[in-house]
């Protein structure tokens, strides 16, 4: 249950604030502060007298899970012109949830070998290691902006709200 309250936060929060941090904001907050967080838990002692503290971190961790899926998800529709956006958004989500599936199932192979903590360093470090690449590769940043649609021609429409 704190994963799920934790995850609705995160989705909260991430409606007031993604507009003005956009998509490389949220992909800092999504893998790096979630990585940080992940690495903390993996060192941190959930026994007493730090389980409260433990238990804040954790609903702290799930509220950032949100923010990567959706920068990936606003890249997608920034990326293609309108007549394309539908199709692409919706193939780009069947991707993102059956790589989200193999993922379980091949971590399903491995954590068994693992110890508790040992999983939480390799997330973290995972999690890290994709927020360079992400935003190392990130296209341009495009909160603030207006959007822009290039018309068949090739002239460039803006669009203001």
């Amino acid at each position: 249950m704190l994963f799920n309250v934790g995850d609705l936060c995160g989705v909260a929060i991430s409606i007031v604030i993604v507009d003005r941090i956009g998509r490389g904001g949220s992909f800092v907050i999504g893998f790096f502060l979630q990585g940080m967080l992940l690495a903390i838990v993996g060192i941190l002692d959930a026994r007493e007298p730090h389980q409260y503290y433990f238990a804040a971190l954790c609903g702290m961790l799930a509220s950032c899970r949100c923010f990567a899926w959706e920068s990936a998800q606003m890249w997608t529709l920034e990326a293609f012109p309108t007549d394309l956006r539908a199709k692409a958004f919706s193939t780009a989500a069947a991707v993102m949830h059956s790589m989200s599936a193999l993922s379980f199932k091949v971590s399903g192979h491995q954590v068994h070998r693992l110890t508790a903590a040992s999983c939480l360093l390799s997330l973290a470090a995972m999690k890290i290691a994709g927020g360079f690449l992400s935003t190392g590769l990130m296209p341009k940043e495009t909160a603030r902006e207006p959007m822009t649609e290039r018309l068949a021609s090739g002239a460039r429409v803006v669009k203001r709200s």
